[in-house]
């Protein structure tokens, strides 16, 4: 999930045991956030969520000095 205005990014996972939760503040520094965003922008797997794929893809493409997509 990232925050409309972008200043926050949140994941969760479930686990065997729990649930992994991990909330990032200015994620644009995050090198680990930016891979991931990266990551779910490309990927286009049989579980993908194409709606999250095209706003990470927009994020990414919308913040100056970004990391290219391969």
């Amino acid at each position: 999930m990232m925050a409309l205005d972008s200043s926050v990014y949140v994941g969760a996972s479930t686990g065997e045991t729990g649930i992994d939760v991990l909330a990032v503040r200015d994620p644009d520094r995050s090198e680990n956030v930016l891979r991931h965003l990266e990551w779910i922008a490309r990927h286009d797997g049989r579980f993908s969520n194409r709606e999250e794929r095209e706003r990470a893809a927009a994020w990414l493409a919308a913040r100056s000095g970004g990391l290219p997509l391969p």
